[in-house]
């Protein structure tokens, strides 16, 4: 039987790259043709790379209500992106977004106003 511990030192090296290529989550650019100023609020954008969650949300009542408030109030809040029901492995995991500081804002004033008004999410 040959000894494979000549190869050792050319293996390790290959099962290293291999495990970063394979590690690497892919990102989705959703900055690219947009402005980086918030119509809403006329400020400077960031770029942020945003999970993407992909399955089934949960729609009750606090998501629908803060999916009605998003486009008029805070459109670049930061909210992970939905990415559809079907979950696969060559999609991407990650989303560049651009997001507003005042948008972040915006959100997180809006959510205590719901808490206060119907309760904090369980």
């Amino acid at each position: 039987m040959k000894s494979y511990r000549a190869l050792f030192p050319l293996f390790l090296p290959l099962m290293v790259v291999l495990g970063i290529v394979g590690c690497a989550t892919k990102v989705a650019d959703h900055t690219k043709g947009r402005s980086s100023t918030c119509e809403v609020h006329e400020v400077a954008m960031e770029k942020k790379s945003l999970p993407i969650m992909y399955g089934l949300p949960d729609f009750n009542e606090r998501t629908r209500a803060r999916g009605a408030a998003t486009g008029k109030r805070f459109p670049h809040a930061g909210i992970p992106l939905e990415g559809g029901c079907l979950v696969d492995a060559k999609n991407p995991k990650e989303a560049l977004m651009l997001v507003c500081a005042e948008c972040q804002r915006e959100l997180r004033e809006w959510n205590e106003a719901y808490d206060k008004e119907h309760g904090a999410p369980r």
